[in-house]
């Protein structure tokens, strides 16, 4: 049959082919296990990567906005802004050729940001002629502060007078203008 130098080759081939497969094996499983922290270190650094792209799109973002941002800040009265606001209005009025009584100002919760911000409602009303009156109305609308115009009412009054011994050679007109702006608290 086989010789015992057969035999100890045999064996000796069988016990190196053991260890061969065996040290395969835990090469496998080594590799295996670093492959799987490969790839969760991966999709860490993919997930700061896109936290870091989000840092800088939001930075850039604040970056170009920001213009933006203070000319939407500035269309809100200040929180001591209120007599300044008004003292502008009411100048604007007498600018535009108006007489401007302010009948009443008050303050109320805003239906924005009640913990931020508040209403600022005024009534006022003025005399003068369409012409001023309609301009003073344009002004309104169009002044860089948040302003809805919750009435208006224009009336003409009797012929040539327009105030006490105050006359003028056109019709005057009465005014009467209800409306609100945000401001902040």
């Amino acid at each position: 049959m086989l010789g015992s130098s057969t035999k100890k080759i045999l064996i000796f081939l069988a016990v190196f082919i053991t260890i061969a497969c065996s040290g395969i094996y835990g090469m496998y499983y080594i590799i295996s296990k670093a492959g799987h922290k490969v790839a969760g270190y991966e999709l860490q650094q993919q997930k700061l990567i896109s936290e870091l792209e989000a840092d800088r799109s939001l930075k850039q973002f604040l970056a170009t906005s920001g213009p933006d941002i203070e000319k939407l800040s500035s269309r809100i009265v200040s929180r001591d802004g209120t007599v300044a606001f008004l003292e502008m209005i009411e100048k604007i009025a007498r600018d535009t050729g108006l007489i401007i009584d302010t009948e009443s100002v008050n303050v109320a919760a805003s239906p924005i940001n009640i913990e931020e911000f508040e209403t600022l409602n005024l009534v006022l009303s003025t005399r003068g002629t369409w012409s001023n009156t309609y301009r003073f109305l344009s002004i309104l609308e169009t002044l860089p502060y948040k302003v809805t115009i919750t009435g208006a009412e224009i009336n003409q009054l009797e012929e040539g007078v327009l105030s006490e011994g105050i006359s003028v050679s056109t019709t005057p007109w009465s005014g009467s203008f209800t409306f609100n702006v945000i401001k902040y608290k």
